[in-house]
């Protein structure tokens, strides 16, 4: 299987289903959002790792009794949670203009990944795949979960307080939970038992940090340019730690 094919095929195929006033804005999304050099830069090729857009399609290969179109689905679902989350935090957090064709995209997105995750499970109910119990298109509630991450960041940032890894983990993990719903539904139609799926979620929560961690350390510079970086509130939750801890050295001295 090639993830990287089957990432540009499907993200090809949805923008095609879009009105054709946005095919243009569209097919240069990752250019709009500053995550590629140049319009011609395909989704396959914007992230380091290819786990971040294709973590069913890669997860798959331990199921093999689900077919490939739900494979698909779920990949689907899981490229198009990912780039509306990054365009929905590039906008929150005004490094891109919000004009109103990326806004629309955004929303095709929000409604082609909902669609896509039903497809995946669709008989079951399990909150770590909640995608839209009402009838109506919903957005998610890993989404509100992650745009009330981000307002939580962004106030944690903004303060210049120190704060420590367990907030840093807490906040870091609700931005990322997007990345989970494709693969454990994924996994219920593999009939993996909810032991699995712990495993699952567990392996998936590392596989975020991870990357999360290697972000914020590579772009600090940038983000604190941009009003705060976790490197500095990190760092400044050690040094209060440091300074406020007796000198056990000077009284055994004593």
């Amino acid at each position: 299987m090639d993830e990287a094919l089957w990432v540009d095929e499907l993200y090809t195929a949805f923008w095609r289903t879009l009105p054709g006033m946005l095919h243009a804005e569209a097919q240069g999304l990752a250019y709009t959002l500053g995550l590629a050099p140049s319009r011609d830069v395909p989704w396959s090729a914007v992230f380091r790792n290819e786990i971040t857009l294709a973590a069913p399609a890669l997860l798959a290969e331990a199921m093999p009794g689900v077919r490939g179109a739900t494979v698909q689905d779920a990949l689907l679902a899981h490229l198009l949670a990912v780039i509306e989350a990054f365009g929905t935090d590039r906008i929150q957090d005004a490094q891109v203009r919000p004009t109103w064709q990326l806004e629309a995209i955004l929303a095709h997105a929000r409604r082609a990944r909902d669609e896509a995750l039903r497809r995946v499970a669709p008989d079951v109910d399990d909150p770590a795949i909640d995608f839209a119990r009402a009838d109506e298109a919903t957005l998610l509630a890993a989404d509100e979960a992650t745009l009330l991450a981000i307002e939580a960041e962004r106030s944690v940032l903004a303060s210049g307080e120190p704060a420590g890894f367990s907030r840093y983990y807490a906040l870091s993990l609700g931005k990322q939970s997007v990345g989970f719903p494709a693969s454990i539904a994924l996994a219920h139609a593999a009939g993996w038992t909810a032991a699995q799926r712990e495993v699952l979620a567990r392996l998936l929560s590392s596989v975020w940090l991870g990357l999360q961690l290697h972000d914020d350390v590579m772009d600090w510079q940038d983000d604190y340019q941009r009003g705060g970086a976790w490197a500095v509130v990190l760092a400044s939750e050690l040094r209060s730690r440091a300074e406020g801890e007796p000198d056990t050295t000077s009284a055994r001295a004593r």
